[in-house]
């Protein structure tokens, strides 16, 4: 799918993704390391404490740790702002009531999004560190494949599948359903 935005190519792209991301990735992880994390009992709103629970949950479907802290600090700033700021908290109430009722197109066309950004607690009720785990594998696998050891390259490519869940109706090696 071709998407027609100015912010996705071109100069206007490239400085979005290559300059401004890059700094708000930054600051949103120093925010979360570098103030105290926002929890209900040190915050004082109910509706604070509904963002917590909802950064909680959020958060526990995550599996890249570095996208982890950028969200947990994007949640851990919006948080701070609505329990300190009332212009902040009256103008983030009335955008929450009006999120809530706006029809909403999911773009992957389900309600959570595609697996590989998505950890399903049914699956992995323990968590997992996927991105680590995932980054190893993907480096043995490539390794496996620059010695020729394509059966091992195979098993590998397998595992990973299985971890993604993309064959959980599969047989063991792997081919589809």
């Amino acid at each position: 799918m071709l998407y027609k935005s100015i912010f996705q190519y071109g100069p206007v792209g490239k400085f979005l993704r290559f300059e401004i991301k890059r700094a708000m990735v930054c600051l949103l992880v120093l925010i979360c390391d570098q103030l105290p994390v926002p929890t209900k009992e040190n915050t004082y709103f109910k509706n604070s404490h509904a963002i917590i629970d909802l950064k909680e949950e959020f958060l526990s479907h995550e599996i890249m740790e570095v996208r982890r802290k950028v969200f947990e600090g994007l949640f851990n700033f919006v948080i701070m702002l609505y329990d300190f700021d009332s212009y902040y908290r009256e103008r983030g109430d009335w955008l929450f009531w009006k999120i809530r009722d706006m029809p909403w197109e999911i773009l992957a066309g389900k309600e959570e999004p595609r697996e590989r950004w998505w950890l399903n607690l049914d699956k992995y009720p323990y968590g997992v560190n996927v991105d680590k785990d995932l980054g190893w594998l993907r480096k043995e696998k490539a390794t496996a494949h620059d010695n020729n050891d394509m059966e091992r390259a195979n098993h590998l490519k397998v595992i990973e599948n299985l971890i993604l869940g993309r064959y959980p109706n599969g047989d063991k090696h792997g081919r589809g359903v």
